[in-house]
């Protein structure tokens, strides 16, 4: 959800898609790796735990900034898929 929201809302979707393609699987944990690896396509940032990752490479180093709109985007994600449920639960219910 996030790599299509942020993605399409932030003109990244191909840039993100495949930053997360070819770094989902960096990370020790699979299900962290796909959320920061779309995060740090969306974002343009790259994220680095020193000798276990590198999601992002050849992004931009966070900043202050990215910190503000990596919030905003994990709220307008959460909003998004929380009414997208809420729609299909009542479009389910009416049937």
């Amino acid at each position: 959800m996030m790599l299509f929201y942020g993605g399409l809302r932030a003109g990244r979707l191909r840039t993100a898609a495949a930053i997360w393609w070819r770094d989902h699987a960096l990370t020790v944990s699979p299900n962290a790796g796909h959320v920061m690896s779309a995060a740090a396509g969306v974002l343009d940032v790259a994220l680095e735990k020193n000798g276990h990752y590198l999601l992002g490479s050849g992004q931009q180093n966070p900043t202050p900034g990215a910190i503000e709109r990596s919030v905003t985007l994990l709220w307008q994600t959460s909003v998004v898929f929380v009414l997208i449920q809420s729609a299909a639960l009542l479009c389910k219910a009416m049937v």
